[in-house]
């Protein structure tokens, strides 16, 4: 079965993907992941959602498998319960060209799940950051960002958590105050 076939099947069944076909998602080429992309919208937001708990379990279990462009993509997905899989399903991946999505999202996405989880995947990079892993303007990006979602008071509490936990590799004073500060609230 075609792709092509298999993703237009894919939005009409009504029981969850199988394991084996989902397995012809991972390093999707080019021309594959525009297919998908096209098709994408004419699967439900539940099934999508579905898909990607999937995805990401099946990438824990085998380091083999690469579901990186997918997740990526789903970072725009209409529904933020796909857009909180996706990022959970880019635990493993540190491309340092992640970090200024990651960024929009933990500043802009309308969900504070979504935003939450951004955070959380940021403090990945943080870690990278701090052993010089990172360009100086990365490490600069993500501290900055991180400490002013802590230091907005519109934010929700489990995003500034969850933002402190990840600007904690940083260690420097200011951060150091934020977390003295976190533990006496």
């Amino acid at each position: 079965m075609s792709l092509e076939h298999y993703l237009n099947t894919l939005a009409g069944k009504e029981q969850p993907p199988r394991h084996a076909d989902l397995l012809r998602l991972s390093g999707m080429t080019p021309e594959e992941l525009g297919l998908l992309r096209r098709r994408w919208p004419n699967i439900n937001a539940q099934r999508r959602r579905e898909m990607l708990q999937q995805l990401v379990e099946m990438a824990e279990d085998n380091l083999e498998l690469d579901f990186t462009d997918v997740f990526r993509f789903c970072l725009t997905d209409k529904s933020p319960d796909v857009r909180a899989k996706a990022l959970e399903g880019l635990w493993e991946c540190d491309d340092r060209t992640l970090i200024t999505p990651l960024t929009i999202l933990l500043r802009d996405d309308p969900s504070e799940t979504v935003r939450a989880a951004a955070a959380s995947t940021l403090g990945k990079f943080a870690v990278l950051a701090q052993t010089g892993k990172m360009l100086p303007k990365d490490r600069r990006m993500i501290s900055e960002t991180l400490i002013q979602t802590i230091r907005d008071s519109q934010e929700r509490p489990e995003v500034k958590r969850r933002a402190i936990e990840a600007v904690a590799p940083f260690a420097t004073q200011e951060v150091q105050q934020i977390i003295r500060d976190a533990y006496k609230s």
